[in-house]
């Protein structure tokens, strides 16, 4: 899968801006996911764990 990142008219790539602007360990997680993404596809989307995530949510909506 190709993954492509935003760049503005003046050549800026914003998602590896962003990136790069996070805590290494949180920077080097994002870039796992565009690489896996890249090689997997799609479906390393249901690789994730969210529970963590789901578990954060549901304690705002009860």
């Amino acid at each position: 899968m190709n993954v492509h990142t935003y760049h503005t008219s003046g050549g800026k790539d914003l998602i590896r801006e962003y990136l790069d602007g996070l805590p290494k360990r949180e920077a080097v997680e994002g870039y796992f996911i565009l690489e896996s993404l890249e090689v997997e596809g799609i479906s390393f989307l249901e690789k994730l764990n969210t529970r963590q995530l789901e578990r954060i949510m549901g304690d705002q909506v009860s």
